[in-house]
């Protein structure tokens, strides 16, 4: 079981839970910041999400599966088109005035 931190392509491991919160922060022009916090449970309760009970309630909505989390690591540009997709959907349900949403993440329990 593990979850891991990514920053700028570097990455750690820790023993924590199968699952995954991407906070992915959006600004002006495109340009995406991509933080992988330890877990989601975390994520949900620190001060990564301010819309904490909208975080929750979209987890059905924004989930997104992968088998091979290094993939979206290191292969960000191929997957920003979906990203985005996924964002402004939220963005029109739920998180008009706000920045920032979370990704769920299924992490399986193998890594390269």
């Amino acid at each position: 079981m593990k979850c891991m931190y990514i920053h700028n392509n570097r990455y750690i491991h820790t023993q924590i839970d199968t699952y995954m919160c991407i906070c992915i922060h959006t600004y002006m022009h495109a340009y995406i910041h991509t933080y992988i916090h330890t877990c989601m449970h975390v994520c949900i309760h620190q001060t990564y999400i301010h819309k904490k009970d909208t975080c929750i309630h979209t987890y059905m909505h924004a989930c997104m599966h992968t088998s091979n989390i290094h993939t979206y690591i290191f292969n960000v540009a191929a997957e920003k088109r979906k990203i985005d997709q996924t964002y402004r959907y939220i963005q029109r349900r739920t998180l008009r005035e706000h920045y920032s949403l979370c990704y769920v993440k299924q992490f399986q329990n193998h890594h390269t």
